[in-house]
């Protein structure tokens, strides 16, 4: 299987958005443009997700993120799931570990799975240099986002600021 594991462009950090861009943004989601992937409907969750905020990545911030808390006795992989209506061509993200998780010593793996088969997969560790991420979503129904923490468990792992594009 060739899985796309290989960066697009070096990520723009994005900064925090003031309560007017914010809103502005949850609108445009709502009539159709192209919307964050933490702003739509999740179809299955994980425990200890917390999505559409702001977190810090290798010093700097990403909005509209989705961080996936992966404690000390964390051994099984995490999923989250969104129906995506077969409506969009491309999702572009980052991913990486949250600067606040506990340890320097840390290494998870990011993986996107289009309608049950893996479309994307990366290895990364904390203070890891970010990458932008494009992945090609044309006739996907189903997308899952799974990350799995494989050092030093105790991990905030990060799909940073990830958008559908139609």
């Amino acid at each position: 299987m060739n899985i796309p594991t290989s960066s697009v462009a070096a990520a723009t950090p994005t900064t925090p958005t003031t309560t007017a861009t914010a809103t502005t943004d949850a609108n445009a989601a709502s009539v159709g443009t192209d919307p964050y992937l933490a702003e739509l409907k999740v179809l299955q969750d994980a425990s200890d997700v917390y999505y559409n905020k702001t977190y810090e990545v290798s010093g700097q911030p990403y909005v509209h993120s989705i961080l996936a808390e992966c404690g000390s006795n964390c051994t099984t992989q995490k999923k989250i799931s969104y129906n995506l209506g077969k409506k969009y061509r491309k999702l572009t993200f980052g991913v990486g570990i949250e600067d606040n998780s506990a340890t320097r010593e840390q290494v998870a793996v990011f993986t996107l799975i289009a309608d049950g088969k893996p479309i994307f997969e990366k290895t990364t560790q904390k203070n890891e240099p970010v990458t932008s991420q494009e992945v090609d979503v044309t006739d996907v129904l189903t997308l899952e986002l799974a990350v799995t923490a494989t050092k030093n468990k105790s991990s905030q792992l990060v799909w940073m600021t990830p958008q559908l594009h139609s």
